[in-house]
């Protein structure tokens, strides 16, 4: 019967041929991926790589709709202040479509705001079967695509170097 390494008997007595100073002392270094079972690691390997993928994708996700999307003029309606009360303003554009009127809430907040109320500015807008995307010509993709790829970068330097070594040992 295979038992996995993580599970085997002989664990211990690999680790003490393999550092035969530190199993002569009493001290064993055990590596502590042999307790975290192989699916554990694909989960990681899998969230992490997702992560990396959608961090890429919201990061380039504004100039993409600026290249692609179909252009059109709306209306800044209010000039809304960031919750925080840190003095920035962000602009509420109302701009029509195919489709229809849209309101568009900018994320993009800056001191002082750019905008002006009643001021007409271009917009751009890229519609697919399940969602709108819209973007001014400043807007930023703000800080989600970082917070994505640290975590991504983290999740996948904890498991592939470890899913890999484990492949390994079966060639």
């Amino acid at each position: 019967m295979f038992l996995p390494y993580y599970l085997s008997p002989q664990r211990k007595s690999i680790t003490k041929r393999c550092m035969p100073t530190l199993a002569s002392k009493g001290n064993i270094m055990i590596n502590p991926y042999d307790y975290l079972p192989p699916y554990v690691l694909s989960i990681f390997a899998l969230v992490g790589t997702y992560c990396l993928i959608i961090a890429y994708q919201k990061e380039h996700e504004i100039e993409y709709v600026l290249k692609h999307g179909i252009r059109t003029t709306g209306t800044v309606t209010e000039i809304r202040p960031h919750r925080s009360g840190d003095g920035t303003e962000a602009p509420v554009v109302d701009f029509k479509t195919q489709n229809g009127s849209h309101r568009h809430f900018s994320s993009t907040y800056t001191l002082p705001c750019n905008y002006q109320v009643g001021q007409q500015v271009e917009i751009w807008y890229k519609t697919n079967k399940s969602n709108r995307i819209v973007a001014l010509p400043d807007d930023k993709p703000g800080t989600l695509p970082t917070i994505l790829f640290r975590w991504g970068i983290v999740l996948c330097l904890l498991s592939y170097p470890e899913l890999i070594r484990r492949l390994m040992m079966f060639l």
